[in-house]
């Protein structure tokens, strides 16, 4: 099983300042990587310092949402809704 963890930026713009003022470490997705069973594939994307591959073949997506950047996870979501 594929497994794919994103961490959504404010808005899809890498160069946002809030990134370079505050990094805060995505540490409840890491945590979900840590229980899932060591058989499973993950991969995970950090939005805020990275572009999301949407082609690659997966199984499941998880996506880790702080109110700030909720209009973005949804924008996600909807991609891979597609």
């Amino acid at each position: 099983m594929h497994i794919t963890l994103i961490k959504p930026s404010f808005s899809g713009n890498q160069q946002e300042l809030y990134l370079f003022v505050n990094k805060i470490e995505p540490l409840a997705i890491a945590t979900v990587a840590g229980l899932l069973p060591s058989t499973y594939d993950i991969t995970f994307f950090d939005d805020r310092i990275e572009a999301i591959v949407y082609n690659n073949t997966t199984d499941l997506v998880g996506i880790t949402v702080d109110t700030y950047s909720a209009k973005r996870a949804y924008a996600i979501a909807h991609e891979y809704h597609k």
